[in-house]
């Protein structure tokens, strides 16, 4: 009888640790970049910054009132730089592909505005729209993953 309670009792607790062992849920990790996501990310951010170099003559266009090569760099140079910035967005973790996406749309909808603004001659509705673009084209830039953010 003694023998029996004792295999009874193995048994019960072989079959509780059995059943605590299959209910838990693994640790879900926060996901992370793998050096060759970084690599490409990095790729694309190069080729951003390049486009993007043009953006900082804007400031100057506006300025002098120059509103033909502001409109000319809008559509030239600038055009590249939504499907490079997309690139980027697709190869972000989803946690910031949302938010790179939002920013993009959001950065082109205002250099349309700022296009329109200069069509018009509208300096002080151009500045305020050519500020706005900048500030979202800064935030999608820190959405970017660093070589420290690699698994």
């Amino acid at each position: 009888m003694k023998r029996l309670q004792t295999v009874l009792s193995t048994l019960l607790l072989a079959l509780c640790a059995s059943f605590l062992v299959a209910c838990s849920a693994p640790v879900a990790e926060a996901p992370v970049y793998t050096p060759g996501q970084i690599a490409e990310v990095q790729r694309y951010e190069a080729a951003v910054l390049t486009s993007y170099d043009r953006f900082n003559e804007l400031p100057d266009l506006l300025a002098s009132k120059n509103w033909t090569n502001l409109r000319n760099i809008i559509h030239g140079p600038l055009g590249e730089l939504r499907r490079e910035m997309d690139n980027i967005s697709s190869v972000l973790l989803k946690s910031d592909k949302a938010k790179a996406q939002k920013l993009t749309n959001s950065f082109f909808q205002h250099l349309e505005s700022l296009d329109n603004a200069a069509k018009l001659q509208e300096v002080d509705r151009a500045s305020t729209l050519l500020n706005l673009a900048e500030a979202d084209f800064d935030s999608f830039l820190k959405l970017l993953p660093d070589a420290e953010d690699a698994a």
